[in-house]
């Protein structure tokens, strides 16, 4: 018998069992290929899975008529998700890549005030938030921001 609720072709379970299948051993050979190449690579792959899950999240939470009156508001968040990835994973691979950071007068600085360089980051975005306030619109604005800090936490620590 048709569809004829909604003018959607049915799709016989067996091919979609199928192709379900297939991607479930793409991505499970992908993983094993991952955890070969070594820990640089699974580090690189659980920041790419926590950039996903904040991406999603945050588009629950978006309202797209509101965000187009706010600008700049959008990449706050991404600005706070950034400090947030340097903050938490800075400290494990600053202890972890030791003869790097000591050959590079650069890098020792950055990992010798870490603390320092991520709090001075989180203030500027907290400022950049600030004056983007705009007037109708603080109660989603603060909502939003409460909501990337919680993510933020639950995400990246």
């Amino acid at each position: 018998m048709p569809n004829l609720i909604r003018n959607v072709p049915i799709v016989p379970k067996s091919s979609n069992f199928v192709l379900r299948t297939i991607y479930t051993i793409l991505m499970i050979l992908g993983f094993i290929l991952v955890l070969w190449l070594g820990h640089f690579y699974v580090a690189i792959l659980i920041l790419l899975i926590n950039f996903g899950i904040f991406k999603e999240i945050l588009t629950l939470k978006r309202d797209y008529e509101r965000e187009n009156n706010i600008p700049y508001f959008f990449l706050i968040n991404w600005y706070f998700f950034g400090t947030a990835v340097f903050f938490f994973y800075g400290k494990l691979f600053s202890s972890k890549l030791q003869t790097i950071v000591n050959n590079s007068t650069l890098l020792s600085l950055i990992f010798r005030y870490h603390n320092f360089i991520s709090f001075a980051l989180w203030v500027s975005g907290f400022l950049m938030f600030t004056l983007l306030l705009k007037k109708g619109y603080y109660r989603y604005q603060f909502r939003i921001f409460g909501w990337t800090h919680i993510s933020l936490l639950l995400i990246v620590a």
